[in-house]
């Protein structure tokens, strides 16, 4: 029992921890920042991702990274 209360609260300083650093990358996305900010913000902000789930979000944060590896450096971002 007490194992599933420490993975619990973990789960839950991870999912703050990931929160606060989005709030961060929305914030930018909403000011003009880069191309793959402005990315990531529209498609963690489509309908139809919000209503798929966690799965789904994470197949955006994929996105931001290939983004920032392989277009940014392109567009001299």
């Amino acid at each position: 029992m007490r194992s599933s209360k420490k993975a619990w609260s973990t789960g839950l300083a991870v999912l703050l921890a990931v929160s606060a650093l989005g709030l961060g990358i929305f914030v930018r996305a909403e000011e003009g920042g880069g191309v793959c900010e402005r990315a990531l913000f529209l498609c963690v902000a489509d309908p139809f991702i919000r209503a798929m789930g966690p799965a789904f979000v994470v197949y955006c944060l994929e996105g931001y990274a290939f983004c920032k590896i392989y277009v940014a450096p392109l567009l001299g971002g």
